[in-house]
């Protein structure tokens, strides 16, 4: 359990999510609704092997499967395709400007030709901004601690 919880506070890397939980367009919207309980979020890139590292298609959110009765079709059908996105490089305060002005939740940054990077979200700028005297490491990463027993 608390393995679980620290994997998941070390996912940032200044400011990005370096290695975000992506899937693939094949992926049905049931499968979203159970990572969506997994994570604790609801907004996932759509790449074309479901890995970051691959060609950015989509993004997949709550606006685009809430609804919809059909929890086996594909995310490939109902998945937004007119994304904002960031070029590579791209400084934390570039994607907060892209993001503000786009409105929008969440921000993928590609390279050149358009394999996602990474992610940013629009709540954990916001949680930078409430608790900026957070304990954080030189990556921004939050620190975390965990105990065993023996």
């Amino acid at each position: 359990e608390q393995a679980k919880e620290v994997k998941l506070v070390k996912r940032y890397e200044n400011g990005f999510i370096t290695n975000p939980v992506c899937i693939a367009p094949h992926t049905k919207l049931h499968e979203v609704d159970a990572l969506k309980e997994k994570f604790g979020f609801s907004g996932f890139p759509v790449t074309e092997d479901g890995k970051i590292g691959s060609k950015l298609l989509g993004m997949i959110t709550n606006r685009d499967i809430d609804f919809r009765q059909d929890r086996d079709l594909p995310v490939s059908d109902v998945m937004s395709t007119d994304l904002t996105v960031a070029r590579e490089p791209c400084t934390l305060a570039e994607a907060n400007t892209i993001m503000r002005d786009s409105k929008k939740g969440k921000l993928p940054i590609v390279d050149e030709s358009g394999a996602l990077k990474a992610l940013t979200s629009r709540s954990d700028l916001k949680k930078s901004r409430d608790f900026p005297n957070a304990s954080k490491d030189g990556n921004k990463q939050l620190l975390a601690g965990a105990a065993i027993g023996t």
